[in-house]
């Protein structure tokens, strides 16, 4: 607030002359300023020293400071937290956030952020592999890869799945797994290295329980991205399918328009049913009832074209129509069993962050792909700004930190879920992160460090 001090309430008018001013509607200017993103501080504390035994005695550095750092560390944990994100999620490497810190005049070495980040990875991984074996009893699982590079990547020798034999494998992967657990919490998990989808999932359902009952898998029609370890129920992606329409519409424009709009009441009744926040019996009925006709009826459709010969198979529409035909069993299975998604869609969105910077950042080695692994499922699927907290924000992403901790993640999870019933609605992913080996459970709320987050729109 910015006193006036030229005049006060009561004076005389300095432009009449006559009436009296009054105090009304403050002025208001929003200034947004530019600084560097991390701003060091110096703390310095008083010191007092015995004169016969020489012993030393400190004032304790305020709580703030402690909950962002131990009074031997340096670089705070939010720092760490924003090296990590600048490297692994905006695609800025080691040397530019050096470059940079350095013209805003706080300088930082490259070496020091790599050796920052890594401790943020540290950190993550016990969390991660606590994520991996929860992930192994869910639910249902969204799958699906996608293309990358790792430049010192080199072919190896891999046993072929079902086989015995082995083959020299080559294409650089990311897998990405959503995986619902039986509360319908989400698990995001991501792996990039030579190797598909298949067999992402099948090393995370080699430590499913014998009990558990068979998941649900909703992926692409491709044959490497199913599993062979255990039996699942296997549903197809209805928008690969609505895909091999809508890249030939230029040339079928009519019949192409035709299964779109008939595709479009599908997507239509799937958004009713979240809506109205159906059950997934209610919901299955539901599909059964709008949604089962509707594909019936694209198939008869395909089917008659080709019985008519006015499509042609190998032409554009008719490759889309066989795909399909071909997959119309799994394309269907939302109208035949309970919890069958519709699409694919999430997972694909989740894939498009990790990856996006492919073709202008490639990370060297694969080390560097496991490191902005665990980074990203930090922060998916919110995107974490460290600097500030709103606790009371529902999107909000707690992380506590978990620097030389003997506290097990298997054993704060649940406790933190409970503690923070009303701020955890929209948590999917949760890391754990204790910053102190003193830290008990009974002062945990005091020692949580909320971060402010965006949902993804992705």
């Amino acid at each position: 607030m910015h006193p006036l001090t030229e005049m006060n309430k009561g004076d005389t008018c300095v432009e009449c002359l006559t009436g009296k001013v009054y105090k009304t509607e403050p002025g208001s200017l929003l200034r947004i300023t530019g600084q560097s993103p991390f701003k060091p501080e110096q703390h310095v504390t008083e010191r007092l020293r015995c004169n016969t035994c020489g012993a030393y005695f400190t004032a304790p550095l305020p709580e703030d400071v402690l909950t962002d750092g131990t009074s031997a560390q340096k670089y705070g944990y939010s720092a760490r937290s924003l090296m990590a994100i600048y490297k692994y999620f905006a695609g800025l490497p080691f040397y530019r956030q050096s470059s940079i810190q350095k013209l805003l005049g706080v300088k930082i070495t490259a070496s020091t952020v790599f050796d920052q980040v890594e401790l943020v990875c540290n950190d993550i991984y016990p969390v991660y592999q606590l994520l991996f074996n929860l992930a192994s009893d869910a639910k249902h699982y969204y799958l699906d890869d996608t293309t990358n590079r790792i430049l010192d990547a080199k072919p190896i020798e891999k046993k072929a799945r079902n086989s015995d034999k082995t083959r020299t494998r080559t294409g650089v992967y990311t897998s990405g797994v959503i995986a619902t657990l039986t509360d319908n919490r989400d698990i995001v998990l991501f792996e990039t290295n030579i190797g598909h989808a298949g067999e992402f999932i099948d090393s995370i359902l080699h430590k499913r329980s014998q009990s558990c009952a068979k998941p649900l898998i909703m992926s692409d029609a491709l044959a490497s991205n199913r599993p062979t370890v255990r039996e699942a129920i296997t549903s197809l992606c209805n928008s690969h399918a609505r895909r091999q329409f809508v890249d030939v519409i230029n040339h079928f424009p009519e019949e192409v328009e035709h299964v779109l709009n008939r595709y479009g009441e599908i997507w239509g009744n799937d958004d009713y049913t979240k809506e109205e926040k159906l059950t997934p019996s209610a919901r299955l009925i539901y599909h059964q009832q709008h949604s089962m006709p509707i594909m019936q009826e694209i198939k008869l459709w395909g089917e008659t074209h080709f019985a008519n010969e006015t499509v042609e198979e190998n032409s554009g529409l008719g490759k889309a129509i066989r795909y399909f035909i071909k997959h119309y069993v799994g394309l269907s299975h939302f109208c035949n069993t309970e919890g069958v998604k519709i699409d694919n869609n999430r997972i694909e969105a989740m894939l498009k962050i990790i990856v996006r910077d492919r073709n202008y950042v490639h990370l060297p080695i694969m080390l560097s792909w496991k490191c902005k692994a665990l980074v990203i499922q930090g922060f998916t699927p919110v995107v974490v700004h460290i600097i500030t907290s709103y606790p009371s924000r529902p999107e909000c992403l707690l992380m506590v930190h978990m620097s030389d901790s003997g506290l097990q993640p298997q054993i704060i999870l649940p406790r933190l879920l409970v503690s923070f019933p009303g701020r955890l609605p929209c948590i999917d992913v949760l890391f754990l992160l204790f910053h102190d080996q003193a830290t008990e459970l009974s002062r945990l709320n005091q020692r949580l460090i909320a971060t402010s987050a965006l949902r993804l729109c992705a």
